[in-house]
């Protein structure tokens, strides 16, 4: 029987450093552990990472099929894209018609404006009466 008081004291000496051990790896890794803000920033990272790989992989994804499906849809819906492309240039080609013929109206109002009210006067035009009244009938 002795040798199981011996047995079981030094199974708890054991235990207690054991305990010790797991106690003093605690208080290690509660030192090392990182701050709440420090958490907060490495889920901000993981979020913002995920988001970016998830935009990734969708762009390389139209960028591979894209070119795959496009003409079949064009083929298959040109008989709606080709008048409606039409009517398109024809409605664009009017709009910029009309802007064009506003902007020269306006230049012309303008010009005519100015060229009656008497603003459109040559900076030197007064000595030049003058020499040709000096010079006399030509």
């Amino acid at each position: 029987m002795p040798d199981r008081k011996i047995l079981s004291s030094s199974q708890s000496a054991a235990s207690a450093a054991a305990a010790l051990t797991v106690s003093s790896s605690m208080q290690k890794l509660k030192e090392h552990a990182p701050k709440p803000t420090q958490s907060i920033g490495f889920a901000a990272v993981l979020t913002i990472s995920a988001c970016v790989g998830a935009i990734m992989f969708l762009l390389i994804a139209a960028a591979v099929l894209g070119p795959i499906f496009l003409p079949l849809l064009i083929l298959i819906s040109n008989h709606i894209w080709i008048p409606l492309g039409v009517l398109v240039l024809i409605a664009a080609t009017g709009f910029l018609s009309f802007l064009g013929f506003a902007v020269a109206t306006a230049a012309a109002l303008s010009w005519l404006y100015r060229y009656i009210r008497g603003f459109l006067c040559a900076p030197d035009l007064d000595r030049f009466d003058y020499a040709a009244t000096r010079s006399g009938p030509v």
